[in-house]
C-alpha cells in the first residue's frame, strides 16, 4: 500500500523487536511498493509461539511511548491484541497475533521492517483470506499480485498445501464466490487513485480465466507446491523446466542442483 508517512515511521520505532519468530505480515509485505493502488489502515505482526505476544505487544508499546506516541489498547485476547497508534496528526491500527508456522520460505530480515513474512507466503496468505471471506480490499490486493508480482492460478495452486482440504479449483470457486465489489465498498478503501469498478470486474474475470487456464494444466501430483526457477525463484508462470518447493514447518530455501 503505498506506506505513508507515519506508517513508516511506525514501523521503524519497532523493527528493532522483530525476530524470526516475531515479524511484519499481511499486505503490508508486498503492498509497501510505491505503484500501489491503495492505503492500509492497520499493520499485522505475526507470531510463531502463541506466548510470546504479549511481550511483543508490551515491547513495542515501549518503543512506541519512548517515540512520543500514543498507544491506545483496543482489544486484548491471549492470541489477539489490537491497538491504536497516533499522534496529533495521524493513525495506525497495530495487530498482534498468531500464525501458522506452515509456509514456502523463512522469514526475512527486511531493513525497513526488521524481519517480515516472504512476499509468496504473504501473497498465499492474502488468497485463503478472500476463499473466506468478501472484503473489497482483498480483491484490490489480489489482482495487485497477479498483475505484477503472482500468478493468481500459482498461488491457488500453492494455497491448497497451506490447507489440504482445499484444492486450487475449489479456491478459485470461493475467491469467485466472495470477490463482490461496489461504489460503496472502494469508497471506504483509502485508494491512491479513482477506481472505476466495471474496470476492476473486467480485470478480474480476465485474472479468473488466466487461473482457470493455468491450473488445466499443471499436475495433479504437484498440488500445494510452488514452482521455482534455477535461481531459486518464483516465476510469475510456471514451466515445465521449474522445480516444485513445497512447503514445510517455518519454511525453507529451496536447494537448486544443476
Amino acid at each position: 500500500m503505498p506506506l505513508t508517512n507515519f506508517q513508516v515511521m511506525v514501523l521503524r520505532c519497532i523493527a528493532s523487536n522483530r525476530s524470526p519468530d516475531n515479524y511484519i505480515a499481511g499486505s503490508t509485505v508486498f503492498n509497501k511498493n510505491k505503484d500501489s493502488i491503495r492505503f492500509s489502515n492497520h499493520i499485522d505482526l505475526f507470531h510463531d509461539p502463541t506466548l510470546i505476544i504479549q511481550d511483543s505487544y508490551d515491547a513495542d508499546r515501549k518503543s512506541l511511548l519512548d517515540a512520543g506516541l500514543k498507544v491506545n489498547l483496543l482489544l486484548e485476547r491471549r492470541t489477539f491484541i489490537r491497538a491504536l497508534v497516533s499522534n496529533k496528526d495521524d493513525s495506525v491500527k497495530l495487530e498482534w497475533t498468531t500464525d501458522s508456522a506452515f509456509r514456502f520460505f523463512p522469514v526475512i530480515k527486511d531493513d525497513e521492517l526488521g524481519f517480515r513474512l516472504h512476499d509468496f507466503d504473504s501473497a498465499v496468505n492474502k488468497i485463503l483470506a478472500l476463499a473466506g471471506r468478501s472484503v473489497a480490499r482483498d480483491l484490490l490486493d489480489i489482482l495487485y499480485l497477479h498483475d505484477k508480482m503472482f500468478h493468481l492460478g500459482t498461488l491457488c495452486f500453492a494455497a491448497s498445501g497451506r490447507d489440504p482440504g482445499l484444492t486450487p479449483d475449489i479456491i478459485l470457486e470461493l475467491i469467485i464466490r466472495n470477490a463482490k465489489l461496489s461504489p460503496e465498498s472502494l469508497a471506504a478503501e483509502s485508494l491512491t487513485l479513482p477506481i472505476d469498478p466495471t474496470f476492476i470486474k473486467k480485470r478480474f474475470l480476465n485474472a479468473i480465466d488466466n487461473a482457470k487456464e493455468l491450473l488445466e494444466k499443471l499436475p495433479a501430483k504437484d498440488i500445494g507446491c510452488v514452482y521455482i526457477d534455477s535461481s531459486g525463484n518464483v516465476p510469475r508462470v510456471p514451466a515445465s523446466s521449474h522445480i516444485p518447493h513445497f512447503g514445510s514447518h517455518k519454511g525453507a530455501w529451496p536447494m537448486v542442483i544443476e
